[in-house]
């Protein structure tokens, strides 16, 4: 048992990417055993992981140094430990307009990149009766004008 954690014998505990232990008994550890040929990945640093940190919600993407895209800053290094990354999504993830309604929809976008553009409200603007893409005061003035008018 070590800190109230109990590993049976010949368990292995590893203490980075590269060292580990093996427990020999009732509070006795190997010396520190090194895996032969082991680079370690200086792009993780597990230290720098904190389950309990509140991140933003918002889509601000990063590519961490591991190639993996990142919704922002804070959940690369706090729920991944990533020790660099650079602004944008890696590569490998297409980005693009994501809205259907939009003039320049991209289906194969998997991430929306500000991007779209959509057609002008016209008619199909409810309430919008003199087109100029918002429904306001001289809208009513116009409906009114035309109150009690007998259409043909």
């Amino acid at each position: 048992m070590e800190g109230g954690v109990f590993f049976p014998v010949g368990a292995s505990y590893y203490i980075s990417e590269c060292e580990y232990i093996i427990c020999e008994g009732d509070m006795n550890w190997s010396a520190i055993m090194v895996i032969a040929d082991c680079e370690p990945n200086d792009c993780i640093d597990t230290t720098l992981i904190d389950l309990n940190a509140v991140c933003y919600d918002l889509w601000d993407p990063v590519c961490g140094c591991d190639g993996v895209t990142y919704s922002n800053d804070c959940y690369a290094i706090n729920f991944a430990g990533v020790t660099s990354f650079t602004p944008g999504p890696c590569n490998d993830v297409p980005g693009g307009c994501t809205y259907i309604q939009a003039l320049n929809y991209q289906p194969d976008a998997s991430w929306d990149d500000g991007s779209c553009l959509f057609a002008p409200c016209n008619s199909d603007c409810t309430g919008d009766i003199d087109g100029d893409s918002s429904v306001t005061v001289n809208d009513i003035l116009q409906l009114l004008g035309n109150f009690g008018s007998i259409c043909q």
